[in-house]
């Protein structure tokens, strides 16, 4: 999913000048407040998927985890000027980490641009990972096998369909732990994600997208403090 979000390097895009700060923050706040699901993504592919909150008071903490088992820290807050002061440290405790500039809106979506280790990246993702933009789309209907891979070790693999835009996935990992996921396709590719749930332990996220000439589906995994990779494509 081409989106996942990160309200951990963004700036607040707000109109309305002359509104002193205490009110729009009273205004602002209880609209984008909450937890994030994130994506990120570098020129070489993803490399991770992070958890950002923002509370009421304009604190902002949270993580990116990357299938290596990298993992970034991510603390700041809101300026006086309603942009979003980050701080990010990497497992060596430092990153060559440049902000580049990023908006969220009042249904919780966010995305923006930055430079880590010199590549510039880009982020997307959104509050309670409830992606509202985009419509089905019928392009990319059809038969998919998808396999979900943590390390070096295949977790499980399913088959599933795409109808008029939409999908309901069901996979039973080697641990006989079930994880469901239904939703639909926009026209780039994205896999927008309705409802996701699983019995295993510890928080589920996902993103993915399918490639519009390939048809090969490419994302992340998240549970808990492991991060996986998804693989797929058109059935034969």
């Amino acid at each position: 999913m081409r989106r996942i979000v990160c309200l951990g390097m963004t700036a607040l895009l707000l109109q309305g000048c002359g509104t002193d700060l205490e009110s729009v923050l009273q205004f602002t706040y209880p609209l984008i407040s909450g937890d994030y699901a994130i994506g990120y993504h570098s020129p070489e592919g993803r490399f991770g998927i992070g958890k950002s909150s923002l509370t009421l008071d304009g604190t902002v903490e949270g993580d990116i985890l990357g299938p290596n088992g990298a993992t970034y820290t991510i603390t700041g807050g809101l300026s006086p000027t309603m942009e979003l002061q980050i701080d990010i440290t990497g497992p060596d405790g430092t990153v060559d980490f440049q902000w580049l500039g990023g908006t969220v809106d009042e249904h919780g979506v966010i995305e923006g641009d930055f430079v880590l280790d010199g590549a510039e990246s880009s982020f997307a993702g959104s509050k309670n990972n409830e992606i509202t933009e985009g419509d089905p789309d019928h392009s990319f209907d059809g038969t998919y096998d998808l396999t979900a891979t943590l390390g070096e070790e295949e977790r499980g693999s399913t088959v599933f369909h795409v109808d008029q835009g939409h999908f309901d996935l069901h996979l039973i990992d080697l641990d006989d732990n079930l994880f469901e996921a239904s939703g639909y396709v926009t026209s780039d590719g994205t896999f927008v994600l309705g409802e996701v749930s699983t019995t295993a332990e510890g928080q589920f996220l996902a993103e993915g997208n399918v490639d519009q000439e390939s048809f090969e589906i490419s994302g992340l995994f998240r549970l808990g403090d492991s991060v996986g990779v998804l693989s797929g494509g058109r059935a034969d």
